[in-house]
């Protein structure tokens, strides 16, 4: 079977429509207070005409959102249409696409490529909302592993393999720590490809090398540049101050058997098809998942190391994830951001089973289609179920604003004055839980109380009252951070010695 351009172009093109009409349709940018928090950001510096590298990197372990910002201004024409950071979603997404697609249709080849593609169109429900909402790159991110294993195996037999893997690596994890996955995985794929003793070693420290040179500009701008949340404080390369905390420990081996049943396959659909309960989906997406990654790993039409990397990618993924302070472990969720972190893993996986179920025999044609069905309802039913946004989540937008830059309030009420105006005042009471919420995670003695203090007395006085409101706001039950609930009464006298003073 040939693998058309017109139909290629017509794949990766009704992908883009679909994503455009539904984030059209249902605004849920709206509702993502990262994109509105570094729009609001973006909107402030195209005002003062001013760059700043704080401004444009969003967030310092996802670089790739530097070049994002960059590309949203080439779309703030069409502003009144989408907001230019969902522009620029889209145009990522469908060159991730498209990539995606051709890689597949070089490593597996066409009719494997054509059912990707297909069930590329309306993807899943985990998938489509990332087509327009912009924060974090897990989504965006994700035709890396498609690079990694191309480069790996096409070239496993060219002597500069190990300096392209540790380019292609080190650029990856430049772009977002979703990468270090597939970088783990090459630096194995090297070890076990090459024959023990001199060279060996030799093929690894080349790697080691080129990798180190090529991170080089990413380590200095990390730990050289100002691209804040310094008020949350952590290490250079903590993710907003997130610690890793205590690896393998028993609760961590019991997530790593469990994820497998729960997060993994009940991230596909978001239990969004209505006539089947939640654990009955989970247990038909693991049917899927594994069926057709045994098919794929009996399958001796893909080279034995295309195998074993792919697969190596996938479990390591998972490991990391289990591992990681970001498990989320349940399979009932119906929110695409509880489980955004598997949208960088994902197409990766379900271009290995249709790999594995175009090779299952006489039943494939049925296998293939019934999955793709199945991902193909699940995704217009969340459409169609997904309520349109009408209010924008500012408080939660001035919370992320204020850790990033509760260390330099010239620039918080800046991006302030740029907000609408019938949103200013939720911004300064989100300003007032983030601030709060940044300086009393790890800490609640009285020196972080006189820190908020000192902070909030060198607020515009007229912007006082409200930030305060916001502060007594992060002590609200259901409100995360959980912070201690002794400090409110602290706060107030606190506050009242400081008027007392004033007067």
């Amino acid at each position: 079977y040939a693998f058309r351009k017109w139909q290629f172009l017509l794949i990766i093109l009704a992908g883009t429509v679909v994503r455009f009409l539904y984030g059209y349709w249902s605004k849920a940018w709206l509702a993502a207070p990262d994109q509105l928090a570094w729009g609001l950001s973006l909107d402030e510096m195209a005002n003062s005409k001013t760059w700043s590298y704080i401004q444009l990197t969003h967030a310092p372990h996802e670089g790739g959102s530097f070049f994002i910002s960059l590309l949203s201004f080439l779309f703030r024409p069409l502003q009144w249409l989408m907001p230019p950071l969902s522009f620029a979603a889209l145009a990522i997404d469908t060159l991730s696409r498209a990539i995606q697609v051709k890689l597949a249709q070089k490593l597996f080849g066409n009719e494997t490529a054509v059912w990707f593609g297909i069930w590329t169109i309306l993807s899943i429900p985990l998938i489509l909302p990332w087509g327009t909402v912009n924060y974090g790159l897990h989504s965006l991110s994700s035709f890396f592993p498609f690079m990694f294993l191309y480069f790996a195996t096409t070239f496993r037999q060219n002597k500069y393999l190990p300096a392209m893997c540790a380019i292609i690596s080190a650029i990856a994890i430049s772009v977002s720590y979703d990468n270090v996955v597939p970088a783990i995985a090459s630096v194995l794929f090297l070890f076990f490809t090459t024959q023990p003793g001199k060279k060996r070693a030799y093929r690894l420290l080349i790697f080691l090398a080129f990798f180190l040179i090529t991170i080089l500009p990413h380590l200095f701008t990390r730990i050289y540049f100002n691209s804040g949340f310094s008020l949350v404080g952590g290490s250079s390369f903590s993710i907003r101050g997130v610690p890793l905390g205590h690896l393998f420990t028993s609760r961590h081996l019991i997530d790593l058997c469990t994820v497998w049943f729960t997060s993994l396959p009940a991230s596909f659909l978001l239990a969004s098809v209505p006539f089947l309960p939640a654990i009955a989906l989970c247990i038909l997406v693991s049917v899927f998942v594994f069926a057709g990654s045994w098919w794929y790993m009996k399958n001796r039409t893909v080279d034995k190391p295309v195998r074993y990397l792919s697969l190596c990618i996938i479990f390591l993924f998972v490991v990391a994830y289990a591992f990681s302070p970001f498990y989320g472990g349940s399979y009932q969720k119906t929110s695409y951001v509880y489980y955004r972190h598997w949208c960088y893993i994902i197409p990766f996986i379900t271009v290995i089973m249709i790999n594995g179920f175009v090779h299952s025999g006489r039943l494939k044609l049925y296998i293939v289609a019934g999955w793709i069905l199945l991902c193909s309802v699940a995704s217009l039913q969340y459409i169609r179920s997904s309520n349109k946004m009408e209010q924008p989540v500012y408080r939660a937008a001035g919370w992320v604003l204020a850790n990033k830059y509760g260390n330099n309030l010239d620039k918080l009420f800046q991006i302030h004055s740029v907000a609408p105006n019938q949103y200013q005042e939720e911004l300064l009471m989100g300003y007032g839980w983030g601030l709060s919420a940044a300086i009393f995670k790890n800490s609640s003695d009285a020196v972080s109380v006189e820190k908020l203090i000192s902070i909030i007395s060198q607020c515009p006085r007229n912007y006082q009252p409200l930030i305060i409101s916001g502060v007594y706001y992060s002590f609200e039950k259901g409100i995360t951070p959980v912070l201690d609930q002794q400090l409110p009464a602290i706060i107030s006298a606190r506050l009242a010695e400081k008027n007392k003073d004033s007067k």
